[in-house]
């Protein structure tokens, strides 16, 4: 599904703030596995999710997607294939936008657009329909905006809004990292059940090693730019978060990384 191989990319060139992102990372994900990925501050966790999505070509190395090379591909062109989803629930969603209006965007994404009405009598049906599993009693508030919800709803909002139109990869970069313990188990639990019903392939950022081992079905870390461990299956789940910062110990800035968020 996901294939890179001896990825490097380097910011700052010809200047004193030069500094490599990702040294010679190899990584391959297989179709519908969900891997979140941990490791220290400036780690490259936020660029690894930045380089399969095309934010920009790597100094070095090749980035496949179902055995196609997209390594030169633009944003808008991989944009068929992936999704993201932010740790600002902001950032994913426009603001002076209804609910409805927002969901009629996402449903557009990597399709050829035109003037027309944006919600429909159809649309609207679809959407209270997409809406209700949520609990939130949105699939009711079709024309509020945006900038009305709480962050744990619009976060929410976000979720769908990425996962509305066909898609096969999901990268969500610490998308629960700005909502309270209560409303980021929600959020967490909502992201699981969207991945598992449609059968994605997820790469998730995260800081908090709860989080890494309790959902998902792999776990790598990322450590100076490297890929420094990758763990699945029955060895996975017999890891604990205490596990995780024993084995890496100084390796993990304690300050970011939290143990039972």
């Amino acid at each position: 599904m996901i294939s890179l191989k001896n990825i490097t990319v380097h910011f700052g060139k010809g200047t004193p703030a030069f500094r490599t992102a990702l040294k010679n990372i190899s990584l391959k994900i297989q179709e519908g596995e969900f891997v979140t990925v941990i490791g220290s501050n400036g780690a490259g966790k936020s660029t690894l999710l930045n380089a399969i999505a095309g934010e920009f070509i790597p100094d070095a190395g090749h980035i496949w997607i179902d055995e196609e090379e997209v390594t030169q591909d633009s944003t808008s062109t991989r944009a068929k294939h992936v999704a993201r989803v932010f740790q600002d629930p902001v950032a994913g969603t426009c603001s002076h936008l209804t609910i409805g209006e927002n969901l009629a965007l996402a449903l557009c994404r990597g399709k050829s657009r035109s003037l027309k009405r944006a919600v429909t009598n159809t649309s609207r049906s679809a959407f209270q329909n997409i809406l209700k599993p949520l609990n939130l009693g949105l699939e009711n508030r079709l024309d509020t905006q945006m900038a009305m919800l709480s962050g744990g709803q619009r976060q929410a909002v976000s979720l769908l809004m990425a996962t509305l139109s066909p898609l096969k990869i999901l990268l969500l970069d610490e998308h629960t990292a700005a909502l309270d313990p209560k409303t980021s188990r929600f959020v967490m639990d909502v992201t699981q059940r969207i991945v598992e019903e449609k059968g994605l392939t997820a790469l998730m950022v995260t800081h908090s090693l709860s989080h890494a081992l309790q959902y998902g079905t792999r776990t790598i870390m990322l450590h100076e730019s490297q890929l420094i461990y990758d763990i699945a299956g029955e060895e996975r789940k017999k890891l604990t978060p205490q596990d995780l910062m024993h084995q890496f110990g100084s390796s993990i800035d304690s300050d970011r990384l939290l143990l039972n968020t």
